[in-house]
C-alpha cells in the first residue's frame, strides 16, 4: 500500500550570490530554495532556478484552480427532475 505524504509547511527563500571568485556565469544566477516539511517529520529542500520556480508556481496554480472547479461542482448538484403525472 502506498501512503501519500502531506505537506505540513512550505517556505521559500531566494539565494543570491553578490560576489563570486569564479567566472562561471551560472553561479551568479539566483536560486529559489523551497523547503517542504512533510507529515512524516522529514523536510525536503528543492533548489530551483527562477524559470523552474515560475513553472512550478504556474502548475500549482492550475491544479488549485482545477480542484476548486471540482469542489464547486460537487457542492452544486441539480435536483432530480419532478415529473407530473397526467390525470
Amino acid at each position: 500500500m502506498v501512503t501519500l505524504l502531506k505537506v505540513n509547511n512550505a517556505e521559500w527563500t531566494v539565494d543570491v550570490s553578490l560576489s563570486t571568485t569564479t567566472t562561471n556565469s551560472s553561479s551568479a544566477r539566483p536560486l529559489v530554495l523551497l523547503t517542504l516539511e512533510l507529515s512524516d517529520g522529514t523536510s525536503q529542500i528543492l533548489h530551483l532556478d527562477l524559470q523552474s520556480f515560475g513553472q512550478l508556481r504556474c502548475k500549482v496554480a492550475e491544479l488549485l484552480a482545477e480542484l476548486q472547479l471540482v469542489h464547486d461542482r460537487m457542492q452544486v448538484r441539480p435536483l432530480p427532475e419532478i415529473r407530473q403525472m397526467d390525470s
